[in-house]
């Protein structure tokens, strides 16, 4: 409202020039509006186990069940609807991962789903998983066991091939085209990575025990931020902490004191987490850049949990003063930290495509969803007078006074798989603070996107999409932010997938 009041008194000196100038004007701002986002209802038939919700084929697939206790679980999918969350199979995931074109579910042995109840079938009875499968390339690697040796697993979606005879932990996670994990060799749990093969599978750090979930079904306990991966570590002193590594033994180090939980999330270019501190043995929401003074606490009296960011704001449970459970916002200050909603996560929350999708409880657990829709206020144009007024269904709504990226990334080079591509671009000028990446079959080009993090101004930034379909033509291009502004778009670009049984890539280059 104060933005509308300085232009009314401008117009008042300049209201000729005014009504000229406000005629070319293009309004653009992009902010989401937490205190507008409320959770909705989808229905209260059937309550969310755990955080697993996934997009396949059009629909949310998530664990479930329809009598709020074990003995209903099952495999569902939603739209979004009452009447359009429906129960797939009684197969009851653990873990789910989206290889090829089909939904790969972990039920402590691996199964195969297309969506419906006669497509949902086990893969094989002779394995049983002891992590969560991951997609590297075009091989899906898991933990598990053949019945006499427990040990490091790809498969290729007909073939299992063991990788090496180490015992890996609950959670697999991808950085720089490598597996790390949880290993277990000669009674001693440490820190492992693995390029795929025997060979380069290889130990990081004897002395760090990455820690997190003791079992499959909750957060995973690492994340990749500014190049390293962060991870609760049970160190040689004998306490829980948060580290990083680059990879190497000597890149491996102590960031913090602070026992960050496992609940890790990415906010303008700082990493964000539910932090325990040993001097005091409060949890509350932390920060780090990545350094130990870096490392500061962000909320004093409200304890966090299931932290995830979604456009400028982190959501998360929070438990306020007096021990009352809500659902909260921030913008990673503690000012900046609020009440969104009495109806608070119980098990975590999951964006997918800018809808929040979580069990919620009030007063009974059900499934809910909650949209974080972008505002992009419109001028008002009546006969004979000039656009001098928002229309906005909300009085909370402010202008984004960020600056834009001042000009476009520069894609130019799609390398293409059976089902990745990995697109190569020169980052746009700053101020920038991540990007996003829209793709898409030809046909329709901005389908999907995904959300990088990063303010790096120097080199090529690369960047993998997994998951897509194989033998087919996709569309990218990538958007520029600066926190709630958007810069110019990068060229559009097309790629075709390769066969589902080649190994090679395929490069494309900008004309």
């Amino acid at each position: 409202m104060e933005y509308m009041r300085s232009i009314k008194i401008v117009t008042f000196c300049l209201v000729g020039l005014l009504f000229i100038f406000l005629s070319f004007i293009v309004f653009n701002p992009k902010e989401v509006l937490a205190s507008s986002a409320q959770p909705q209802l989808v229905t209260t038939s059937v309550d969310p186990w755990w955080n697993d919700f996934i997009l396949f084929n059009g629909y949310v697939y998530f664990t479930g069940t329809n009598n709020h206790s074990s003995s209903g679980l099952g495999l569902y999918k939603t739209d979004g609807t009452a009447s359009g969350t429906t129960l797939v199979n009684s197969v009851v995931p653990r873990c789910m991962v989206v290889y090829g074109n089909k939904l790969y579910i972990d039920n402590g042995t691996l199964w195969e789903s297309d969506g419906t109840n006669a497509g949902t079938v086990q893969v094989s009875s002779l394995y049983t998983l002891t992590s969560c499968p991951v997609v590297m390339g075009s091989l899906m690697y898991f933990g598990g066991s053949n019945g006499s040796t427990s040990a490091l697993w790809s498969f290729d979606g007909t073939t299992f091939v063991n990788v090496d005879t180490i015992k890996v932990g609950s959670y697999i996670t991808v950085m720089n085209s490598d597996l790390y994990f949880e290993g277990y060799v000669g009674g001693i749990y440490s820190l492992y990575k693995s390029d795929g093969t025997s060979a380069g599978t290889v130990n990081v750090d004897s002395l760090v025990d990455p820690e997190g979930p003791s079992s499959i079904g909750y957060t995973s306990q690492f994340i990749v931020f500014n190049n390293d991966l962060y991870f609760e570590g049970f160190g040689p002193d004998g306490l829980n902490a948060l580290w990083k590594t680059d990879g190497t033994q000597a890149g491996t180090i102590e960031v913090s004191t602070v026992d960050p939980f496992d609940n890790f999330a990415i906010l303008n270019n700082t990493l964000y987490f539910d932090g325990n501190n040993p001097s005091n043995n409060n949890d509350n929401l932390w920060k780090t850049d990545g350094t130990q003074a870096g490392t500061v606490q962000v909320t004093s009296s409200i304890a966090s949990n299931y932290i995830m960011s979604s456009g400028s704001l982190l959501y998360f449970e929070g438990i306020g003063p007096g021990n009352v459970y809500s659902l909260y916002s921030s913008d990673g200050t503690n000012a900046g930290t609020a009440i969104v909603s009495s109806i608070f996560p119980s098990s975590g929350l999951t964006d997918i495509n800018n809808i929040l999708y979580f069990e919620g409880y009030s007063g009974g657990s059900s499934l809910y969803t909650m949209s974080l829709s972008i505002a992009t206020p419109t001028p008002v144009i009546s006969s004979g007078s000039s656009p001098n007024a928002f229309v906005s269904t909300t009085s909370s709504y402010k202008p984004c006074t960020n600056p834009a990226p001042s000009s476009q990334p520069d894609l130019f080079q799609i390398d293409t798989s059976n089902h990745n591509a990995t697109l190569y671009f020169v980052p746009a000028h700053s101020p920038v603070t991540g990007y996003i990446i829209y793709y898409g079959v030809a046909s329709m080009p901005m389908t999907y996107s995904a959300v990088l993090s990063t303010n790096e101004q120097l080199g090529v930034i690369k960047y993998t999409i997994n998951y897509l379909a194989s033998q087919s033509n996709y569309t990218f291009k990538i958007e520029p932010l600066n926190g709630c502004t958007t810069g110019p778009l990068s060229r559009s670009m097309e790629a075709k997938t390769t066969l589902s049984t080649s190994k090679s890539l395929l490069p494309f280059y900008a004309l």
